[in-house]
Order: structure tokens, then C-alpha cells, then sequence
């Protein structure tokens, strides 16, 4: 009877540590590239991505105990760092944990619980997930709808990995008004090149009516040979008047004037 209840009672330690392990296991092999909100990295904890390339963890520099979270190359044995979070902000021992906070974000907290480092995304999204992607990058998606709304190649160190853009911008949302500001700036100057250019036109037409219209009040408009100048409207007359007069010899004039006599002075005489 004894050895009958001794064996049921160790079938049944079999099957609880058997469904024990089984949960332990089953916790450790999901995801084991990505950070969720019930599921954070506590230091020396490290996550891998899918193609076992990169590693992302915790880690001290040579000389140095201070506690840093970084990604790093996995298959290479010299570790060789990639990318940084906190390099401003170092922890001081091994205390740290990298999770998702309540408003979405990626963050570091030391043992204190207090914010080291965060992603600071403003409009992040509480229901969000960080992932490891096999180029590298960290990126944080907003679950809700698979958009990414934060990614470390936006914030590179001292290495530049494959697919890696540098940008300003960190957002989508940003990039898209970037996109909307510089498509409206592209458009309003568009427009007051238009207006000067037509205003412009606009002169030169009415310089060339004014210019054609003095050049109609001018049609004995030329220039002299002595000083190369254009001769003015008074001039143009008076030159008109000189070649309308009658032309006289003068021994015509010698004897009309009874050679110039004082008598016949224009103004006096008998000619008066």
C-alpha cells in the first residue's frame, strides 16, 4: 500500500516538474528579440536577433565597472559595440533593467527605479514593443497598428551598419511634416516668383510703350557727327525752320540793301 501511494506521489512530482520546466522554458523561447511591457531585460539579460547577429544587453567597457546598455556584434569574440544608449548617463552597477514604460517608451532604470535613459518619443502609445532586427537597429513599434515610432539608426554612435540613414527627424509623424512644410514652402515660392516675374514684365512692356511713343514724338530724332548725342526736340524745330528759308546771294542782297546802306537796317529806314 505504501509503495503504491510512494509511486502515485512521485508520478505526480513528474508531471508538476515537467509542466514547471515546461512554463520556465515556454517564458525564455518567446520573443527572444523583443522587449514588452510585462516582459523587460534585468542585467547581465541579453536579447538576440532572429538571425543571431546582434546582441542587445548589458555591458561594462575595458577599465571601466560602470554598467552601459548597447548592441553589439554576437558572433564576433572581441565584443565589438555598435550602438549605445546611455552613454551620458552610465549605471553604477549591475542593477538595471531595460523595459517598456507605461507611456510606450523605451527606457533604462537604474536600482532606484529612476529613468537613466528613454527613447522620448512624445506620442508614443502605451500598447508598444521593442524588437531587434537582424540589421541592428532597435526599433520601437506601436503595436496597435505595426508602425514604428522609434529606432535607434536615427541615433547612431561610432559605427555605421548597413541600412543605416541619418536623419534629422525622428518620427514619422515629423518626416511627414517636413514633407508638408517643404511641399508648401516649394508652392508659396513658386508663387512670388510668379507675381515679381509678371510685375517685371509688366515694367518692361511699359518702358518699351513709352519708349516707342517718345520715339513717334521724334521723327527727326538723330545724332550729330561733333558730339554723338541725340538731338532734342527744340533743336529738330528749329533745324526745320533753318531749312524752310529762302537762300539769297550776296550780290542780291548788296544791291537790295543799296550796299548795306544804314537806311535799310531791319527796324529803321524806309523798310521799317
Amino acid at each position: 500500500m505504501r509503495i503504491m501511494i510512494c509511486k502515485g506521489a512521485i508520478q505526480y512530482l513528474e508531471l508538476f516538474l515537467i509542466l514547471f520546466f515546461s512554463c520556465f522554458c515556454f517564458k525564455f523561447s518567446i520573443a527572444i528579440d523583443t522587449i514588452t511591457l510585462t516582459q523587460p531585460i534585468n542585467d547581465p539579460e541579453t536579447i538576440i536577433s532572429s538571425n543571431k547577429a546582434f546582441q542587445l544587453g548589458f555591458f561594462s567597457p575595458v577599465n571601466t565597472t560602470n554598467r552601459f546598455v548597447g548592441i553589439w556584434y554576437k558572433n564576433i569574440p572581441v565584443r565589438t559595440v555598435v550602438w549605445v544608449a546611455n552613454r551620458d548617463m552610465p549605471l553604477i552597477d549591475s542593477s538595471g533593467t531595460l523595459m517598456i514604460s507605461k507611456d510606450g517608451n523605451l527606457v533604462v532604470l537604474n536600482g532606484k527605479k529612476e529613468i537613466i535613459w528613454s527613447s522620448n518619443v512624445p506620442n508614443s502609445m502605451a500598447n508598444s514593443s521593442a524588437c531587434l532586427l537582424d540589421s541592428g537597429n532597435l526599433v520601437l513599434v506601436d503595436n496597435s497598428n505595426g508602425r514604428t515610432i522609434w529606432e535607434s539608426f536615427r541615433y547612431p554612435s561610432d559605427s555605421f551598419l548597413v541600412k543605416m540613414v541619418l536623419s534629422s527627424d525622428v518620427s514619422t509623424d515629423k518626416k511627414r511634416d517636413m514633407k508638408l512644410v517643404l511641399a508648401i514652402s516649394v508652392i508659396v515660392g513658386s508663387i512670388i516668383i510668379s507675381i515679381c516675374a509678371y510685375f517685371l514684365w509688366m515694367g518692361m512692356v511699359k518702358q518699351r510703350g513709352l519708349k516707342k511713343k517718345s520715339d513717334e514724338m521724334l521723327p527727326f530724332k538723330k545724332l550729330t557727327p561733333e558730339y554723338s548725342t541725340v538731338m532734342t526736340f527744340e533743336d529738330n524745330l528749329n533745324q526745320v525752320k533753318l531749312e524752310k528759308l529762302p537762300l539769297f546771294k550776296f550780290e542780291k542782297l548788296a544791291i537790295a540793301t543799296d550796299e548795306f546802306h544804314e537806311t535799310n537796317k531791319l527796324g529803321q529806314g524806309g523798310f521799317g
